[in-house]
């Protein structure tokens, strides 16, 4: 039997939990699809180290400084 999906999301991050559950909620047949073993993207919290639990990734989230872009340097072929 095939399975019929209104919706695939790749990636099972927080932004995709997010938008799946808003999608299913909404009446439609939503597929997550994740390539680790394990969901949460950036917001998991893992035992890297025995006894050790830290978030994987909120060092490198928060370290991220934003960047000053326009629309135009950001999409040049789109919107020339």
């Amino acid at each position: 039997m095939t399975a019929h999906y209104d919706a695939v999301i790749v990636g099972a991050g927080h932004n995709g939990l997010v938008a799946g559950t808003y999608l299913a909620r909404a009446g439609l047949r939503v597929l997550l699809a994740e390539r680790r073993d394990i969901i949460g993207g950036a917001c998991v919290t893992e035992e890297l180290f025995p006894g050790y639990r830290i978030s994987s990734c909120s060092y490198i989230s928060n370290s991220r400084r934003p960047v000053k872009a326009s629309i135009h340097q950001v999409f040049p072929l789109v919107l020339s």
